[in-house]
């Protein structure tokens, strides 16, 4: 079983700056929407309250998939990967998928596709990785051949690949840190459940807020920063979602586990860091990575945000 722990948030200034930014005393990385100024600024009786100084906001950066930012976030998750993970992790995580050598796999959302050649190195299965972004597909792409597992593992460009998308085309389904950032997820849902070949299974792991948890002054001020445009679902719209599809379900928090994978990535990135220094452009991406993981680490230390692994059978 994966072990529960905490997160040690950090920050940069090039090193200083990093450990500051996701202190657990340091100051809020979040924008505050209009509505929580508001409240903040609600006058007293006959004497209302000066205003507070305004806090410089943090833009979203936009993700920009080119060499440096891939050389750079690899430095901090690992090679071939984009988020928290790491082999042993994905292996822990895909235990109810019960994978059989020759099975078909189908990895939505495989980024640079290291959990993609995981699965097919250590159980012999077939995996089909499907990447919205073309250059993350084409980095995953060339990582998988010098893994010598350019059919094993192939890591596609969504766009370039509508033919793998064929009724009963896989037994098994996984999905990493992704369907957060998908609006129509239950559309995908339905689509996944339509590519499973009968007794097929399928396994997300995902970040979802309270039933009422994205009108949070806090949650909607990360999902207004964050780069990657979050659009959470509840796990009461997971149920209803997929056992509207006449699927069985089994949800699992694995919170504790999430945030032990970033503080142990934040830390292993310190520990190895060494001069000279990141350039100026490195160094602004590492700071970027930083700042969005401190938005998504502080939630997930209040439980506004979850983590959860998310199974479905048919």
């Amino acid at each position: 079983m994966l072990a529960t722990t905490g997160v040690v948030e950090t920050g940069l200034s090039q090193r200083e700056r990093l450990l500051a930014r996701l202190r657990d005393s340091g100051v809020p990385m979040h924008r505050r929407t209009p509505e929580a100024q508001l409240v903040a600024l609600r006058p007293e009786p006959e004497r209302p309250p000066e205003r507070p100084p305004e806090r410089p906001v943090d833009k979203a950066p936009e993700l920009r998939w080119d060499k440096t930012r891939l050389d750079v976030i690899q430095k901090v998750w690992g090679k071939g990967f984009i988020a928290p993970g790491g082999k042993k992790t994905i292996l822990e995580l895909v235990e109810p998928l019960g994978l059989k050598r020759g099975m078909r796999v189908l990895d939505l959302g495989a980024g640079l596709g290291g959990p993609a050649r995981i699965l097919a190195k250590r159980y012999g299965v077939r995996v089909t990785g499907l990447e919205a972004d073309r250059r993350l597909a084409e980095a995953g792409r060339a990582l998988s051949s010098r893994a010598v597992l350019p059919s094993k593992a192939s890591i596609h460009s969504l766009a370039q690949r509508h033919e793998v998308l064929a009724p009963g085309a896989f037994d098994r389904i996984f999905s990493k840190d992704v369907l957060f950032t998908v609006r129509d997820k239950a559309r995908l849902l339905a689509v996944a459940e339509a590519l499973l070949a009968d007794g097929g299974r399928m396994l997300f792991v995902d970040y979802v807020v309270a039933a009422d948890g994205r009108q949070a002054p806090a949650v909607e001020a990360w999902m207004a920063a964050d780069p990657a445009r979050p659009a959470p679902w509840s796990v009461e719209e997971y149920i209803e979602a997929l056992t509207g599809l006449g699927l069985s379900l089994r949800i699992d928090d694995i919170t504790g586990e999430t945030r032990r994978a970033i503080n142990g990535a934040w830390a292993g990135f310190l520990a190895r860091r060494r001069r000279p220094s990141l350039d100026r452009r490195a160094a602004q991406m590492l700071l970027d990575e930083a700042r969005l993981w401190s938005r998504r680490a502080k939630l997930l230390r209040t439980g506004e945000l979850r983590a959860c692994r998310i199974f479905a059978e048919r």
